[in-house]
């Protein structure tokens, strides 16, 4: 493993996600400046954890951070930046009668099992400015037996969960900030106005 002088690693599931602030490009890990590389993983837990332990096998950095926009359960408004604070997968389980039980219900997982916590992964906050949420991470968007669950989310995204646990396993010192564009199971999007507001925050918080 090298030893990274850069500053953060940005992690990004798309590139439409990061392009406002890394511009158009086609590579899925390159150099955004001096301090920061920017990791575009693919949309998902699989190609998340595959990519990003894979860069964080050969490089170390002061801060992962992950980025992008998510679905609100009604505790945040569209536009929103939050810091995500707590993760769970929340269709990865086992169907039991007409319920969806998690790993951890199904007897399958320790749900203290490291980096588990009561079944949640958690992380310290590092940016007062902004509220905490709560996330979960699903296969299926918007999948409605997560919103009774036992996991109480905030927000829903497709790869926070991943992160956090590759981040964890491998000890770096992470953070993971989404801004909202939608009402999960709202169809009216606000994605490109999201991706801007995320862009600005970052841009503002960040020497890059």
């Amino acid at each position: 493993m090298k030893s990274s002088e850069k500053k953060y690693l940005i992690v990004s599931a798309t590139h439409k996600e990061i392009e406002p602030l890394a511009g158009k490009v086609s590579k899925d890990f390159f150099t955004l400046s001096d301090s920061a590389d920017v990791l575009v993983t693919g949309v998902g837990i699989l190609p998340t954890a595959y990519a990003l332990t894979k860069v964080l096998s050969q490089n170390r950095y002061k801060l992962v951070l992950n980025v992008g926009i998510a679905g609100s359960f009604g505790t945040f408004k569209p536009l929103q930046t939050v810091e995500v604070t707590s993760e769970a997968l929340a269709t990865y389980g086992k169907v039991m009668g007409e319920n969806l039980k998690s790993m951890f219900e199904a007897g399958l997982w320790d749900k203290d099992s490291f980096p588990f916590e009561n079944g949640i992964i958690t992380n310290n906050k590092h940016f007062s400015i902004l509220p905490s949420a709560n996330g979960i991470t699903t296969s299926i968007v918007g999948f409605d037996p997560v919103k009774n669950g036992s996991y109480k989310p905030d927000i829903e995204t497709m790869e926070g969960a991943a992160f956090f646990y590759v981040c964890k396993r491998e000890k770096v010192n992470f953070a993971a900030i989404r801004t909202i564009s939608n009402y999960v199971n709202d169809n009216n999007w606000v994605t490109a106005d999201a991706i801007i507001e995320l862009k600005d925050f970052i841009k503002s918080n960040f020497e890059l």
